[in-house]
């Protein structure tokens, strides 16, 4: 068993169709089955019952995708722990419902601002984080604040 069979699963389980599971993965349907088939025949169960359309879990299924989540998240730490021993501190931010802006003024210095609703209610807070980059002192400035409303 691989962690890519594992990520694999946990995307069909979440899509519920092989193909749109391996393009959210970056590969083709057939690569992703065959590692799935793989998986299950590894564990001698059955994952999915494809039978079916979305493409549901078994009750082993459901199981064993818990443990995978388990699995692939645990892996994720050590690559995080290994990254910041190197001196790496990132990640990945997804914002739906943001606003961008970007300003360049003639002194080369660079502001951008990002702006985003929390949540879907009406008066839900907004987030703006903020980078100001001055490329004439060779300096960097970062900021951000939370507007929660009346």
């Amino acid at each position: 068993m691989t962690l890519t069979q594992l990520h694999y699963m946990t995307a069909v389980a979440e899509y519920g169709n092989f193909t749109i599971a391996a393009n959210k993965c970056f590969v083709t349907q057939p690569t992703l089955s065959m590692q799935v088939q793989k998986l299950e025949e590894e564990l001698g169960v059955k994952i999915f019952n494809r039978a079916t359309k979305p493409i549901p879990l078994t009750d082993i299924g459901e199981k064993i995708l818990v443990q995978a989540k388990k699995i692939t998240e645990e892996a994720t730490r050590m690559q995080d722990i290994v990254s910041i021993e190197k001196g790496f501190i990132g990640g990945e931010f997804k914002l739906e419902r943001s606003k961008v802006s970007l300003a360049v003024d003639g002194t080369g210095k660079i502001q951008s601002i990002l702006e985003t609703k929390i949540g879907m209610a009406p008066g839900s807070p907004t987030l703006s984080l903020n980078a100001e980059v001055d490329h004439g002192k060779d300096s960097m400035k970062f900021g951000y604040g939370l507007n929660v409303g009346s």
